[in-house]
């Protein structure tokens, strides 16, 4: 993913910067002087196999500021992106799972948005768990239903729409648009196997300073042939086909009609 990236360049034909959080890795092994995770710290090397697991103190073995998920993303935006890129800088951020949900948080505070929400380009969501009820702010509800995406498992093709701000079917609402990484089973695969198309929807996002999400609309067949349509737009819309993915169901972008129509 990391040389994909590289691969696209910037607008000014820089190399871009990347961050990589360790939201995982929260417990800190003195002897070994690195971070683990949880499951990791069980299994750390021993005397003999009969031998009890380290004592974990909540003090040694862990990092200040960084003792929690919700902490390490606020050091991550207030210390290594406020001290290291520059003030100008545009920010394209990946959260999977507790990360996506710990960035919903963060951004989700008046305050932070307020210092952050000018520099953020757009927002993936990847595994989410971070409802549309959870926000409160409606500055991040504007920014989600524009800048954000998320990303969940589904055995529909990579990059096929799944549902609205407001959910469809089966699936949740996330406050944003929903989409497919083709990955029907696992949410710890969905970035390995769908990052080009997070990407992809980052550079196009960059390359238009207006850019906001498209209005889509979802149209399915049950198992009897019936229709049922997912729109999740305003009202006097023109539908305008843009592509089928799967056979399972088509996606519409949705142009806005001439007052005389």
């Amino acid at each position: 993913m990391v040389k994909y990236i590289q691969s696209l360049g910037t607008s000014n034909n820089e190399a871009p910067g990347i961050i990589i959080a360790n939201t995982g890795q929260l417990r800190w092994w003195r002897k070994g002087k690195k971070a683990v995770t949880q499951v990791s710290w069980y299994a750390l090397p021993q005397k003999s196999a009969v031998d009890l697991p380290y004592r974990f103190d909540e003090i040694k073995n862990t990092i200040p500021g960084n003792r929690s998920v919700a902490e390490h993303i606020n050091y991550i935006f207030n210390h290594v992106v406020a001290e290291l890129a520059h003030p100008d800088v545009k920010l394209d951020i990946v959260g999977v799972s507790a990360g996506a949900v710990k960035v919903s948080s963060f951004l989700n505070d008046e305050t932070n948005l307020k210092q952050w929400g000018k520099r953020i380009s757009a927002f993936a969501s990847v595994a989410t768990y971070f409802n549309a009820d959870e926000i409160t702010n409606p500055g991040f509800a504007e920014f989600m239903r524009d800048r954000g995406r998320a990303y969940l498992v589904s055995d529909e093709p990579c990059g096929t729409f799944l549902a609205g701000p407001v959910g469809y079917r089966h699936i949740g609402a996330y406050g944003c648009p929903v989409f497919s990484l083709g990955e029907p089973y696992y949410t710890e695969t969905l970035l390995p196997r769908g990052y080009k198309t997070v990407v992809d929807w980052f550079q196009e996002v960059a390359e238009d300073p207006e850019y906001a999400n498209p209005e889509y609309e979802r149209y399915d067949e049950d198992e009897e042939g019936a229709s049922e349509v997912a729109d999740w737009g305003e009202e006097h819309f023109e539908d305008r086909l843009v592509g089928e993915k799967g056979g399972k169901g088509r996606v519409f972008e949705l142009e806005d009609k001439d007052e005389d129509d």
